[in-house]
């Protein structure tokens, strides 16, 4: 009894309406296990609701007005965050499989990521990596992906060697003066293993 006095102490009058509906519970219990696999950004969680009452037969204005429910209480509850989404993304993709800023950005604003935080979350790793070169996850992703390339290539000439790894990189996002960086790097360190 006193649990639920406490839970109810920390509800709005609102959220214990929701929590009364059967729709609302069926669709929230849904969203967090869906969510429990990985971060999801409002859009991707708003189509997934959309999914799920497709099915369903009831009115549309009552679809509407539960997708809304259980996309506000998940924000309220911070499952949702964009902004964590958008920053969690581009560290995951930076450490697993490397893309250029251009690529990560058209990701983004695919998965419904604002343009504004886009920039915001993009400039943030731009200055993590300022503060310490290290860290430069833009550069350590295409370092990653270019000696993997490089690999590949070792029995290319180096005028091919150089075009072939310098278009690779490019094609993943890159900007061209990380991709001229990257490439002269590599290209010193095949000269040094011969």
């Amino acid at each position: 009894m006193k649990v639920k006095i406490k839970i109810m102490k920390r509800c709005n009058i609102e959220t214990v309406y929701r929590m009364r509906d059967p729709m609302f519970n069926v669709l929230y219990k849904k969203s967090l296990r869906f969510l429990g696999l990985r971060l999801r950004s409002i859009k991707e969680m708003r189509q997934k609701i959309q999914e799920w009452l497709y099915k369903d037969e009831m009115l549309l204005e009552r679809k509407i007005l539960v997708e809304e429910q259980v996309i506000e209480q998940l924000v309220e509850d911070r499952f949702l965050d964009d902004q964590r989404f958008a920053e969690e993304w581009v560290l995951s993709r930076m450490r697993s499989n490397p893309r250029g800023e251009i690529v990560l950005r058209m990701e983004l604003a695919q998965k419904g990521i604002d343009r504004n935080l886009i920039d915001d979350v993009m400039q943030k790793i731009k200055d993590d990596s300022e503060l310490d070169p290290e860290i430069d996850q833009m550069r350590i992703g295409a370092l990653k992906l270019g000696e993997k390339y490089a690999k590949r290539l070792s029995q290319e000439e180096d005028r091919m060697f150089v075009l072939k790894l310098s278009q690779s990189l490019s094609r993943k996002g890159f900007s061209g003066s990380l991709v001229k960086n990257i490439v002269d790097e590599l290209l010193s360190k095949r000269y040094n293993a011969m």
